[in-house]
């Protein structure tokens, strides 16, 4: 199963694909002003609207913003930590303020840390679900990070944060994500890459944490799973995948469907049965095009479909 933008790139002329240098700028500009009129248009007029895609998605979660006292740029990033539950289990701040985090806490010392002291990080002072993430448009994504990285310039984003559904015997795993920046003077931010035992000991206290200030008192260290900081556009990937596996996990798949939204989002609706109840449950997911580019959501959309293909070998007696 295939979906991308209903005006793909046809020309076989690898020099005529490449974007337009004036579309790369036009870009660059409606991000700095948070324009998302302005990007739709680009996309809408583009002969290759992947190529837009992608360039918004690299550029939003980046800004750099010039320090004229001292004659300096601080160069910024915008990151998020995906986090699943394996049992339904509700992430502990999802209604907790949206505003910058203050003053030092335990998660923020564990962030410091993991980035380095050449890095000053910041994050939201609450756990947006994925329902949350998935509704900010590329100008709102930087506006966030101007946010977090100017606080006193810009206003605090109105995240709209919703209850969960309430819980029964068929726990469906959630994801949600831990949404904050890291900046560095006059160079970009550095993200840690192969950090080995710095990551499994980073996941270990993020899940303690999260268990801990759970409203659930039965809620053990185990019924989450943390990543790491990733570049926004990376994590929210990365956590839609790893969401993905999770469901596969405890329920079978019966039917998948993916059509659009709208400009820049596609829907999956995805048909599973609860292995340990036999309920059947219909999960949605809106995959945006500015936030995971075409290759992003054709890599979730074949994870699913992957699943939907291996439980229709298994009913006929095949492997999967």
């Amino acid at each position: 199963m295939t979906f991308a933008p209903s005006r793909r790139i046809e020309t076989t002329n690898a020099i005529q694909q490449l974007p337009e240098l004036s579309d790369l700028l036009a870009v660059s500009r409606a991000l700095a002003r948070a324009d998302d009129v302005t990007l739709e248009q680009l996309v809408r007029t583009s002969p290759q609207p992947e190529e837009v895609y992608h360039q918004i998605r690299l550029t939003a979660p980046f800004a750099s913003h010039a320090l004229g006292n001292v004659g300096a740029c601080e160069h910024s990033a915008l990151w998020v930590i995906p986090i699943t539950t394996s049992r339904g289990s509700k992430p502990a701040s999802r209604q907790g303020s949206s505003s910058p985090a203050k003053g030092s806490t335990l998660v923020a010392q564990w962030i410091s840390d993991w980035f380095g002291f050449r890095n000053q990080a910041r994050y939201f002072n609450f756990i947006p679900t994925y329902e949350v993430i998935a509704r900010l448009t590329a100008g709102e994504v930087r506006r966030a990070l101007d946010v977090l990285v100017r606080p006193s310039a810009f206003a605090i984003p109105r995240f709209k944060i919703e209850k969960g559904e309430a819980t029964d015997r068929c726990f469906v795993p959630e994801l949600a994500f831990i949404l904050g920046s890291v900046s560095q003077l006059n160079e970009p931010p550095i993200f840690p890459g192969d950090v080995g035992g710095r990551a499994h000991a980073l996941q270990e206290k993020l899940c303690g944490e999260l268990a801990f200030q759970n409203e659930e008192r039965a809620v053990q260290t185990k019924s989450y799973w943390a990543g790491t900081p990733a570049v926004f556009s990376e994590g929210v990937l990365e956590g839609l995948l790893l969401w993905i596996a999770a469901v596969q996990a405890g329920f079978t798949t019966e039917d998948l469907d993916v059509h659009p939204s709208g400009f820049d989002d596609v829907t999956l609706e995805w048909t599973v049965r609860c292995n340990e109840s036999n309920q059947r449950l219909l999960l949605t997911k809106h995959l945006r095009y500015s936030q995971l580019g075409a290759e992003g959501v054709e890599s979730v959309i074949s994870a699913t479909a992957h699943a939907e293909r291996s439980a229709m070998k298994a009913h006929i007696g095949l492997n999967a």
